[in-house]
């Protein structure tokens, strides 16, 4: 049987706070609502069910200009706890929100006070869904991270002359590895079948550029694949230590389209179950007469291809960072081992030798002689 879902209001004026409950109510239904009218800094404790959407007004008591914002610091506090939806309703007509990546966040939406309750009514229903695919991901992740725990103490422990310090290090350091490949194994398992786009990590977790990033010309068409080029430096001599790297500058290969791809494959054109045909066993290989394919990934960027022939050096202050705008953004890593793939099919163009004109058909000839 589904839950229903939970909703924590925190609104200082009760009669407001009731009304809203009432057309919550109203309008959804099924629902499981709390209310905090009191003391905003512990609005979170004492909860006994964890909400799905949090409704904050953004002052305690009236506002005066000398008056402290409390609502700011409990969206902190929220996601720093558990990361759920947020509207925030207030009587202003902007949000002062402080925190601008909060205020930013398709997950916070803030709503002006009315006579009205129906905005915050319809971005509740909104919220709910995707505060039940939070809940999916806690619940896969918590699952993974049960039978890590029991698999990993039990051998640890088993383990003779390691003292208790090494034995919760050891947990540690096993558990968190083991819960990232236990993610990845689970659908494997389960006989889910992996999409071409899982290879990417987005937004990238790394601070330091890996080999593989996928860099996005600033303020460029998101959906043209010649915005887009891949880091062909190895991840080694990009990191950033002692203020220092390896390289001066990075190597990226240049993006094209699926057309390009398709014609550098040698695709004969026409009815696409044979085109499909002829593609599915290209798809495996590192590169196609030195085309790498990219999955699109949806909504973000389109099929292509990186051209291993076409690279180019960008200087490290081309890049954009948190501070300042540059030329590129770094929009995603591609993990392992695709990402090795890219690095294998690199090295099979650039130290290829260098080999002088042959009579091969003669040779040909002799092979298929010496076959017969």
């Amino acid at each position: 049987m589904k839950e229903p879902a939970v909703i924590l209001i925190v609104e200082d004026k009760k009669d407001y706070a009731d009304g809203l409950r009432r057309a919550l109510e109203r309008e959804i239904g099924d629902l499981t609502i709390v209310v905090k009218d009191r003391d905003f800094a512990h609005a979170l404790d004492g909860l006994q069910l964890p909400p799905d959407v949090f409704i904050v007004d953004l002052y305690e008591d009236d506002y005066t200009p000398d008056a402290k914002q409390t609502g700011p610091e409990l969206c902190q506090e929220i996601w720093k706890k558990k990361f759920r939806p947020i509207i925030v309703h207030s009587a202003f007509d902007v949000d002062p929100h402080v925190d601008h990546r909060i205020a930013k966040h398709p997950f916070y939406k803030y709503i002006k006070k009315g006579p009205s309750f129906d905005d915050v009514v319809t971005q509740v229903k909104a919220f709910i869904a995707y505060a039940a695919d939070l809940r999916k991901i806690e619940d896969e992740v918590h699952a993974a991270l049960q039978i890590v725990a029991q698999d990993s103490a039990e051998t640890i422990w088993s383990v003779k002359d390691m003292d208790e310090k090494a034995r919760t290090e050891a947990l540690m350091r096993t558990a968190r590895r083991r819960v990232g490949a236990m993610m990845d194994l689970r659908p494997i398992l389960s006989g889910e079948t992996g999409l071409s786009w899982d290879q990417y990590i987005i937004p990238p977790l790394e601070s330091d550029l890996l080999m593989g990033d996928v860099l996005l010309r600033e303020d460029a068409n998101i959906s043209d694949p010649s915005s887009y080029c891949v880091v062909l430096t190895p991840s080694c001599d990009l990191v950033l230590r002692g203020g220092k790297r390896k390289v001066q500058q990075v190597l990226v290969g240049k993006c094209v389209g699926a057309k390009a791809f398709c014609a550098a494959a040698q695709l004969k054109a026409g009815d696409s179950d044979v085109m499909k045909k002829q593609l599915l066993p290209l798809l495996t290989q590192p590169h196609v007469n030195g085309y790498c394919p990219l999955p699109a990934y949806p909504g973000i960027w389109p099929e292509m291809a990186i051209r291993l022939r076409d690279i180019a050096f960008l200087n490290f202050d081309a890049l954009s960072t948190l501070e300042k705008k540059a030329e590129f953004k770094r929009v995603a890593s591609i993990d392992s081992p695709f990402r090795e793939q890219i690095a294998w099919a690199y090295m099979q163009i650039a130290s290829r030798p260098a080999l002088p004109d042959r009579d091969i058909e003669r040779w040909a000839d002799s092979i298929i002689a010496a076959a017969k």
